[in-house]
């Protein structure tokens, strides 16, 4: 029976009284094993359903990443499962799932599920009925294939993209690592230099990366130019040895911040010689200067 008032993809069977899968138990096959002994990691060989319930035991709210790459129901057949169902049955098969995956994860756990644009829309609604839309996070789009062969000669549009749709558990609770990556070179919009980076913020002493970089080698700006120009190496290891005085003035979106930022902007236009500091609990400190 659908229930009321709420927002839902339906489907024929959705609501039909499904049969409980029977409580099974993982047994580890010893000559199969190997590796660390001590280690958490397993390999389970059986029905997806059966594995996920036979989980729910010792590892319920305790899984921190989960990555699923389920059928596509393309309408092939393939050696070790039938890629064609019909689509009320794909949807009852992954809404089971899902709901098994969600009590494993812990309440800072991710969701990452690999599916194509035919059933991108459909899995997309299911998920938010069962995650919530808030937890939501992103759609991740990559290359999968290329324009060339059989597709550049079949009419139409050519499909080369597969999706990973990315969920939370509680979003409160998400905090992902951040991961850095090599520009290639340096970022030439970082062209100021904090003389005195170890006082407070209000007594800085802000001047060009080129000026501190000519008084580093005791030598004119002109000639530090030159070498900067002729020795670009020098330039980049003065950069690299003293990244945190090494800055970038932007000018801040006054339309989209807030109304004390705002006021912090105006006050620090009005005095360009003085520093302004924003002080903002949980978040990092606004710090201004002419108004950037």
């Amino acid at each position: 029976m659908q229930k009321k008032g709420k927002l839902e993809l339906t489907w024929v069977g959705k609501y039909d009284e499904e049969k409980p899968v029977e409580p099974r138990i993982l047994l580890e096959d010893t000559e199969k094993s190997y590796g660390d002994p001590d280690s958490e990691n397993m390999l389970i060989h059986g029905d997806n359903l059966i594995a996920l319930q036979a989980l729910q035991q010792d590892f319920a709210g305790k899984i921190k990443c989960i990555y699923i790459d389920p059928p596509f129901n393309t309408g092939q057949a393939f050696e070790n499962y039938d890629d064609n169902l019909e689509m009320s049955i794909w949807l009852n098969l992954m809404r089971i799932r899902l709901q098994l995956l969600r009590s494993l994860l812990r309440d800072d756990g991710t969701l990452f599920v690999h599916i194509d644009d035919s059933y991108l829309p459909y899995l997309t609604i299911l998920l938010d009925e069962i995650f919530g839309r808030s937890n939501r996070l992103y759609l991740v789009t990559f290359k999968q294939g290329s324009a060339t062969g059989h597709k550049a000669i079949n009419p139409g549009m050519v499909t080369t993209t597969n999706f990973i749709l990315v969920y939370s558990k509680v979003k409160a609770e998400w905090n992902p690592n951040r991961i850095f990556t090599d520009r290639g070179s340096r970022d030439k919009r970082y062209g100021n230099y904090i003389e005195n980076i170890e006082d407070k913020c209000e007594n800085w002493r802000i001047t060009t990366l080129t000026a501190a970089f000519a008084s580093s080698l005791d030598v004119s700006v002109k000639a530090a130019r030159s070498i900067i120009k002729n020795e670009p190496q020098k330039i980049d290891e003065f950069v690299r040895d003293h990244c945190g005085s090494v800055i970038q003035l932007v000018n801040p979106d006054y339309k989209s911040v807030g109304a004390t930022t705002r006021e912090y902007i105006d006050k620090s236009n009005a005095e360009p010689d003085r520093i302004f500091v924003q002080k903002r609990d949980g978040l990092s400190d606004i710090i201004l200067i002419r108004g950037k």
